[in-house]
């Protein structure tokens, strides 16, 4: 007996290997399909299935886990904020150590109050070159 599943409703059948290259009706859906020797893969072709079923699950991760561009604009849009005001508080820090130590650097102070200021405007900086990047993702279609 060859036993195979119906095409159309997917309902188990059977028949003599007599039948083979003849139709047959299904008992659920009524539908004539030929008695065909079922197919032997061979361990390649089962190795080969089995690499295109794993490509295509992570094809369809991959999708599931991309960001649509606004939301990649809206992360990139916090990041700059984030260190635009970063910077202005390293800026305010140091030039509250100026006005309180009178000197902007010293050997004793390494991360005296001109130090701080400099790292201020180079976060400050960092924040307005990624918000001009963000304007590079396209936006959604």
């Amino acid at each position: 007996m060859i036993q195979w599943k119906c095409k159309q409703c997917g309902s188990d059948m059977e028949a003599p290997e007599s039948l083979i290259g003849k139709g047959i009706e299904c008992p659920t859906c009524r539908i004539k399909s030929i008695v065909e020797l079922p197919k032997v893969q061979t361990p390649a072709e089962d190795a080969r299935a089995e690499q295109v079923r794993k490509a295509y699950q992570n094809k369809i991760r991959r999708q599931q886990m991309e960001l649509s561009p606004e939301a990649r604009r809206g992360i990139v849009n916090n990041i700059s904020i984030g260190s635009g005001c970063l910077g202005l508080i390293f800026i305010g820090i140091g030039f509250l150590l100026v006005v309180a130590s009178g000197e902007p650097y010293s050997d004793s102070n390494p991360f005296g109050g001109y130090t701080m200021s400099i790292m201020g405007a180079v976060f400050l900086a960092a924040g307005f070159i990624i918000k001009a990047l963000s304007y590079l993702i396209p936006p959604d279609k």
